[in-house]
């Protein structure tokens, strides 16, 4: 019954393309540098969804050689490693991929409308303060939600 069991090769193959996938993705993202797994903004993270799709489609599907899935990883990141230069070139380019750092609290105040939309709540900004050592926050200059979803609080 096919349910559970189809062919040997059919497992070999599994075993053979996780781990040449593995080694392949490994292998370029060591080549691509550090920028390609720093902290994610959003536009890290598509690139960082579409190579786990590839990854595990590569694996279960059949129709997909290694060759196939290891270009279409160096496809991935040859067009991150593009559209960031570009980007670090191009202001007008790089504010359209990427989102700009939002300003939560100032002079002394929370600043809700900013807040409600980044959807960030008072407890998270609080709590932020809290990791980066400031206890209260009559010392905290400015908190800023950056491109990257992390919440930093700025000492007076």
């Amino acid at each position: 019954m096919t349910i559970f069991f189809s062919d040997w090769m059919s497992l070999a193959r599994i075993i053979i393309i996780s781990i040449g996938g593995y080694l392949g993705l490994v292998a370029i993202l060591r080549v691509s540098g550090p920028r390609t797994l720093s902290k994610m903004n959003s536009f890290d993270f598509v690139i960082t969804i579409a190579l786990g799709s590839t990854y595990a489609g590569g694996i279960l599907q059949k129709k997909n050689s290694l060759v196939d899935i290891l270009l279409t990883f160096s496809m991935l990141v040859g067009l991150q490693f593009v559209v960031t230069l570009y980007a670090s070139k191009n202001p007008k380019f790089n504010k359209l991929i990427k989102a700009d750092p939002v300003l939560l609290f100032a002079n002394q105040s929370y600043l809700e409308d900013k807040m409600r939309h980044a959807h960030v709540t008072k407890d998270e900004i609080d709590s932020a303060i809290r990791q980066q050592g400031l206890s209260d926050i009559a010392n905290v200059k400015y908190v800023v939600l950056e491109t990257n979803g992390e919440i930093v609080a700025i000492p007076k």
